[in-house]
């Protein structure tokens, strides 16, 4: 109820700008607080200048030798002035945080990534668009899970980020093709006329996915909180599909099997889906830093899925008849709605590991946990019965509930710098990394069937040689149940100016069948860190 409170309301955005807000103006007060006299802070150069020429002197400018002065014996030597005692060096606020005295060399920009594309699918049965057209097929939805390490590093961080990620050939969706064929496996009408099949196809959907977030530090930099905003455009949420419109009632001619009491008019392209551009499910990640050292940093959290995303609504219409005749007298309506009210929480421990000044590598362990189950209502009904006394089908209603597949994620990184140079001015530094990225399924997929209306016999599926066969239940779950999915994402990350990293990268899956969930993808992500020096000094690589 809170999450479609959240939803309705528009909530989402004014949580957006209000930890933006949270986010950005207690750093800008931090650097620049009210009422003092900003002084611009000069750090020490990391490349010294040379040393200047020296100035020539002029021979009558050359100072001579001071006659020697006899000391008087009744003078003491004065002791020297003490000398003033060095500064003690200081740290940044993230490593002063960290425990012992060595700091980790903090030179590994964060991971890129690879996301999900697992989760609920509708399968349902299509009987026919027209009098003598049996389709006999069936269509599919599915959900995309977002991951804790995607963009994201193991230590605390100060920034705000925008991230695209293309996923080719993710999403499906079975329809009709709008092509028939004869096919004698499905006998004859009582009145000897032909049967036919339409063909179905599948249209695959590519999938833009649209993250602006923000990260914050505190507690010394020890611990931040991570905001997550998606946007995708997809396969909508909300689906119409229809194998035919109604066109008129024509009469129902005992002699005549080709007459159809519906005449309808064959919408192929209404089956099989439409794209639109939504709001996903917010992501709130807390992270805290456990260890530092030299050369290793380990870090823990937990990352909360927040539904905010719309609800699944998906209509099908399809029209059934009696199975003697090539004749269609109901036109009958189905909608599924699967509400997202599923919670998640996903704890995580992360470590990161700098053997070299150039060389990294870093990875996230994640279990991922539905907290609630997320309800389903499905309703089965007639909008048009000619032949009401003669064949009948009884109005349906039923709800039920769903719950998410528990999953492990395990991802590894490994990178090397090619250039790391704070002596220039706009590109220093060049990481290529490689990455693997594994999803398993620890549970079965919770797999739901659902009833079919109460009907006459004679509204069965016609099956082989005109036999009639019980309609398949329509289901709702993740079909492909248990899978272990493998990608590799290669990818590069550039350093600008000490205080942004862009990075882009292709993901690529290494398994087939139901493990492979996208083609391939392309990916863009863009930080911005803020904090002063103090977080630049942190974050950039030990030069």
């Amino acid at each position: 109820m809170c999450s479609r409170w959240l939803k309705q309301t528009g909530i989402p955005t004014l949580l957006f700008g209000f930890l933006t807000a949270a986010i950005i103006v207690p750093a800008v007060e931090a650097e620049f607080p009210p009422g003092r006299t900003v002084v611009p802070c000069v750090p020490a150069p990391l490349c010294p200048p040379a040393p200047p020429c020296p100035t020539p002197v002029p021979p009558t400018m050359v100072p001579q030798p001071a006659e020697p002065q006899t000391q008087q014996p009744s003078q003491q030597p004065q002791p020297a002035p003490p000398t003033p005692p060095a500064p003690e060096p200081t740290l940044p606020a993230e490593q002063a945080a960290a425990t012992g005295t060595a700091q980790v060399a903090l030179a590994a920009p964060n991971m890129i990534g690879n996301l999900l594309g697992a989760g609920r699918s509708l399968s349902f049965f299509y009987q026919r668009s027209s009098g003598s057209v049996f389709i006999n097929g069936t269509g599919s939805t599915n959900v995309v899970n977002p991951k804790v390490a995607d963009n994201n590093s193991p230590l605390p961080e100060d920034r705000v980020y925008f991230r695209y990620n293309y996923f080719n050939d993710a999403q499906k969706v079975t329809g009709d093709s709008g092509k028939v064929i004869f096919d004698p496996t499905l006998g004859v009408s009582q009145f000897s006329a032909p049967r036919f099949r339409g063909i179905t196809t599948t249209r695959s959907y590519d999938v833009h996915d649209f993250t602006f977030g923000g990260e914050k530090t505190y507690l010394d930099g020890r611990f931040s909180v991570e905001l997550r905003v998606p946007f995708s455009t997809t396969l909508a949420h909300s689906q119409d599909l229809r194998v035919a419109n109604v066109t008129g009632i024509g009469t129902d001619v005992d002699g005549d099997s080709n007459s159809s009491i519906i005449q309808t008019t064959a919408t192929p392209q209404n089956t099989l889906g439409r794209t639109d551009t939504e709001f996903g499910n917010m992501t709130v990640v807390l992270k805290g830093l456990a260890y530092q050292s030299s050369k290793l940093a380990i870090s823990s959290g937990a990352s909360i899925g927040i539904p905010t995303a719309p609800d699944t609504r998906v209509r099908v219409t399809d029209f059934l008849g009696d199975g003697f005749d090539n004749d269609i007298e109901i036109q009958r309506q189905r909608e599924f709605r699967i509400s997202n009210d599923t919670w998640a929480i996903s704890p995580f421990l992360a470590a990161l590991v700098t053997p070299t000044d150039r060389l990294f590598a870093q990875g996230f362990l994640q279990f991922d946990f539905p907290v609630n189950r997320s309800t389903i209502s499905y309703s089965e009904l007639a909008l048009i019965n000619t032949e009401p006394a003669e064949l009948a089908l009884d109005p349906l209603v039923v709800t039920d509930r769903i719950r998410e597949q528990s999953l492990m994620q395990m991802d590894l990184g490994l990178g090397y710098w090619l250039v790391k140079d704070q002596c220039r001015s706009w590109i220093q530094g060049i990481a290529p990394t490689l990455e693997l990225h594994y999803t398993t399924t620890l549970d079965n997929a919770d797999i739901r069937t659902l009833p079919t209306a109460t009907k006459s016999p004679t509204l069965q599926v016609v099956g082989p040689n005109g036999a009639l066969i019980p309609e398949p239940h329509p289901t709702v779950g993740n079909l492909r149940n248990r899978v272990d999915i493998l990608d590799m994402t290669v990818g590069t990350t550039f350093l600008v100016a000490n205080r942004a990293t862009v990075a882009t990268g292709f993901a690529f899956p290494l398994k087939t069948g139901d493990d492979r969930t996208f083609s391939w993808e392309f990916q863009l992500q863009i930080n911005y860190y803020f904090g002063g020096p103090r977080n630049r000094s942190s974050w950039a690589p030990s030069f």
